[in-house]
């Protein structure tokens, strides 16, 4: 082989492995772009605030429509455990800051039946929930 074919082979190779190592480049290049989007979206996800609402349990006798003081009352989404309180004096009792969707209240007092009941609780808003307990007969 005469040194002029040597030469341009080698030049050859040399655009080749230059080519290949821009390609290399690149492909990193796209990969580090498409993880740090990932990471940023998996921040923002997560990092955003849930949205909540306030919930009011005011629970009174179904007979006589007076309030019921002392009253257990639990409230419960399917995803998660329940969270508890108890009737005050005016037999109110106020979940606040909670997350939004579908609770199931129940309310459970002596001498009372417990009536599961299903409220909706949404965002930024304040629901007013009114338990009426039935005595046992």
């Amino acid at each position: 082989m005469s040194s002029k074919r040597k030469e341009l082979k080698e030049r050859r190779l040399k655009r080749i492995e230059k080519r290949k190592r821009r390609k290399r480049i690149y492909y990193l290049f796209a990969f580090i772009i498409i993880l740090i989007s990932v990471v940023v979206t998996a921040w923002y996800v997560t990092s955003r605030p849930k949205p909540t609402g306030t919930l009011i349990i005011h629970v009174v006798d179904e007979d006589t429509n007076k309030t019921i003081s002392g009253a257990i009352i639990r409230i419960a989404r399917a995803d998660e455990p329940g969270k508890y309180g108890a009737s005050n004096e005016q037999g109110v009792y106020r979940f606040e800051s909670i997350p939004v969707g579908n609770y199931t209240v129940t309310v459970t007092e002596e001498g009372y039946h417990v009536h599961p009941e299903t409220v909706i609780v949404e965002a930024k808003k304040t629901t007013d929930h009114t338990v009426k307990l039935h005595t046992h007969h």
